[in-house]
């Protein structure tokens, strides 16, 4: 087995890339020993002390040497305890771990979907589609709609922002082929932020785990949402995270959802 490095904007972070998948999906980040403690490849990372921050992603392990470490003598040790955890095929978490992960300087945690996040995502979706479009959703046809995420990744997948121990924001990412650029866009859906936790940078969390995540993979080719017309504070959110209007607009012939626009009435002056 042979591990390739790749170097990072960060001069003090590494990629290590082992020729084969590491998560299967998302990314899980550890800043400090104590939050890998349900990794024990992350901790044995941790464990040689000169290291203060792990990544996992889907095909790639990226470490962060602690200020003042030279690369030299730290990457055989990395490359040494990677290639003991990939040849010796150990989980990547201690069983039954949810793995969750703090995220540095925000008030929240990182975590890829799990199936026991089920109920709270489904309650987060039909709260969105009341809020967003006035659209009250048939409960148990969105369970079975995000368990049918949860149990296959070929329908895509969920990020969720965990903090003080419950899931206050998610993403969707599904999947779309394009033949023009023989890659896969991944599209941003359902994500939503519980109201009292809304501009503190969880959404902003979610989006650059994912952007980093497809960035890193060569599959993938970009990132596209879909957002109403009035909403217009999610359209700069979305701007000033460096998306762009795209070129295109929708249009849809939807067999399950009746949208109904609101009727305008202009109110006229009696003389």
């Amino acid at each position: 087995m042979f591990i390739e490095t790749e170097t990072t904007p960060n001069p003090m972070s590494l990629k290590f890339l082992p020729g084969q998948q590491v998560m299967h999906a998302g990314t899980r980040e550890f800043t400090s020993p104590e939050t890998a403690a349900n990794s024990p490849l992350a901790q044995a990372i941790f464990d040689t002390g000169e290291v203060s921050n792990v990544m996992f992603g889907r095909d790639f392990v990226s470490v962060t040497a602690a200020p003042g470490v030279n690369w030299t003598d730290l990457k055989p040790v990395v490359v040494s305890i990677l290639l003991d955890h990939f040849v010796s095929a150990a989980p990547l978490f201690a069983a039954g771990d949810a793995s969750g992960i703090p995220v540095p300087q925000e008030d929240a945690l990182l975590v890829d979907e799990a199936p026991e996040d089920a109920e709270i995502i489904t309650q987060h979706c039909a709260a969105m589609a009341a809020e967003t479009e006035n659209l009250a959703l048939d409960r148990d046809r969105l369970r079975r709609g995000v368990e049918a995420v949860l149990q296959d990744p070929s329908k895509g997948f969920y990020t969720v922002a965990e903090a003080d121990g419950a899931v206050v924001g998610q993403m969707m990412v599904t999947l779309e082929w394009s033949d023009w650029r023989n890659g896969t866009f991944w599209w941003l859906q359902s994500v939503y932020v519980q109201p009292e936790y809304r501009r503190r940078g969880v959404y902003r969390q979610l989006y650059e785990r994912v952007f980093e995540e497809a960035r890193a993979r060569k599959d993938i080719c970009g990132l596209r949402l879909y957002v109403s017309q009035e909403n217009a504070s999610a359209q700069q959110v979305y701007a000033r995270l460096g998306m762009k209007q795209a070129h295109y607009e929708m249009y849809e012939v939807d067999f399950v959802l009746e949208r109904r626009r609101p009727q305008r009435h202009r109110d006229t002056e009696k003389n």
